[in-house]
This record gives C-alpha cells, structure tokens and sequence, in this order.
C-alpha cells in the first residue's frame, strides 16, 4: 500500500494555516520521509512533530483542488509530439539545467495545492515514471556568467521564543546552525535569444499550463531573470521520433534518462556519456540513478533541426 507522510507543527510555526497546523504531503516511494529526522531538524522553537501515516488517497485529499483549465483536465488522450518556443528578454539564471516537467508541475501546484497532481499528473507521456520532455536547450550563440547569492534566514519569520535560555530571558549570543545557517548559491546566467522544449505529451494541456508565463530559471521573480519577451509558442510536429523528448531528432540525449528506459526505448549508446543524475520528480528528494546525460543544453545556430523542422 503507497502511504504518505504528513508533518504538522506547532500552532505558534508562522507558516501554520488557520488550524494551528501546517500540512506536507510526502508520496512514499518517490519522497524520503523527511519527518524522520524532524527531531533533530525541526524549526527553532517548534515543542513537536507529529507524523501521521495514511494512503496516498486521503493526503492528496487534505488539499482540496481547484478548477484548473479544462484543457489540462482532458489531457491524456491527445499525446503528440510537440515543440515550445521561448522568446527570451534577459539572461535566465541556471542552476545545471531547467528541466521543463518541474516547470510543469510548479505551473500544477500553483495552481491546486496538490503536491500528488503535481508530480504525478502531468499532459506529458512517460515511461517508467519518466516525463518525455527536454530540458530547456538555448539557441546559441550564448553568453555565459556566474551569479553568486546568498540566502539568510528569515528572521522577520522566526520564532524568537527559542532565542530564550533556560530561565526565559534572551541569549546575548545565538549561532546559527543547520537549515538557519546563511548559504552562499552559485548560478550560471546565460544569455541567449531564443530557447527550445520538444517532447511528447497533449498540447492543450501544456499550452494551458504555461499561458501567462512571463519568465523562466531561476530568481525570476525575485531578481527579474529569464523574462520573456512574449507568450510560449507550442506548436505540434507532423513527423517526429517517437522518442522525441528522451532524445533529439539526431538521437541525442535531451534531458537526464535512466539507461533502463534509454534501452528500451531501443536509443544506441554510442557517442552517450553515462552517469549518476536524478531524472524523477521531486529531484530534491529522490535518489541518483544511471542515466544518459544530454553533452549540452546549447544548440549551434548550424545544428538547429535538432529540435525539428
């Protein structure tokens, strides 16, 4: 039986709803149980944890969900190969690469809250759990540059209670340790014209997803990278590979694949670079696996039937 994890803390966590609680669905299976060492990381102040254990079925249910456009809601029965187009305004802020199903499945829980719906009900084919989707690949020539941030802690959202000692008066000295600890995140900005994703899944449903996408990368929001200069293009592609989004239309990796998928879907191995990468969704929480890796999210202006006619 699939279980599910779910977290609470106290009522006085800032983040907790009108309840005094705050709930996170976990999916057993693809997330590790994070409330496992909750105790030793919980947040500063938090008295407890409780973890509740239940069938994946009643923890989705806890985030009721709401409308979502009913091109996406029919998606599943017009699988076809497909390319979105990005006009680009302002370098998008990388991190390795921007795998365009987590894109999807933020565009998802935006919209419901439902973490389940998220990483499971995407307008994508699959196989073996894994969306057929490339990740962005840019148009060259690119420019390239690294970006350094650094993240503190949100002190206007900590619970200065656990800044009391003993005998409840405040502490003259307090170090930041674990998860409230500053970190220091380094980026690749790259600055491109144009951006490419070719896969295969149901185009009304993408389109419905990522209508009013303004930008992509990271720091988007926050810091204005990626910007758009327009709307996404999604156009649907007559005559393409059935694997297209595992590989290109030169049978070239696109985006992170598990050999075992890689193999079944009868994609030759020569000139591909094998290695540990993290092709399932959510990335953060699940395990390396052997995949094949693409050689660069860069396409030459020379090379660009890679991603059709």
């Amino acid at each position: 039986m699939k279980t599910a994890t779910i977290a609470t803390f106290p009522k006085r966590t800032p983040e907790c709803d009108g309840r005094g609680r705050e709930a996170i669905v976990l999916q057993a299976g693809i997330f590790p149980i994070l409330a496992a060492s909750a105790e030793s990381n919980r947040p500063a102040g938090a008295a407890e944890v409780t973890v509740w254990f239940l069938t994946l079925r009643n923890a989705v249910a806890m985030f009721p969900a709401r409308p979502l456009d009913d091109r996406y809601a029919d998606a599943g029965d017009r699988m076809e190969p497909f390319r979105v187009t990005f006009e680009l305004a302002e370098p998008v802020l990388v991190n390795r690469s921007i795998a365009f199903d987590g894109l999807l499945a933020h565009r998802v829980y935006e919209r419901t809250g439902d973490a389940g719906t998220a990483h499971l009900g995407l307008p994508l084919a699959e196989t073996g759990g894994i969306w057929q989707a490339s990740e962005v690949l840019f148009l060259g020539p690119v420019a390239r540059r690294g970006v350094r941030y650094v993240m503190n802690p949100r002190w206007d959202r900590f619970d200065h209670g656990a800044l009391a000692d003993k005998r409840g008066k405040p502490r003259r000295k307090v170090t930041a340790r674990d998860h409230l600890k500053p970190t220091l995140d380094r980026y690749e900005a790259v600055t491109a014209r144009r951006a490419f994703v070719v896969g295969v899944g149901d185009t009304g449903g993408i389109e419905a997803l990522i209508g009013g996408l303004d930008a992509i990368g990271k720091k988007s929001r926050s810091a204005g990278f990626g910007r758009l200069s327009g709307a996404p293009r999604i156009e649907r592609l007559d005559s393409a590979p059935e694997t297209l989004g595992y590989a290109d239309f030169a049978g070239r990796p696109v985006r992170v694949v598990p050999k075992a998928v890689w193999t079944a879907k009868g994609l030759p191995d020569e000139d591909v670079s094998f290695g540990p990468a993290r092709p399932r969704l959510p990335r953060w929480a699940t395990a390396d696996e052997l995949c094949a890796l693409p050689a660069s999210h860069v396409i030459r202006p020379h090379e660009r039937r890679r991603v059709g006619p």
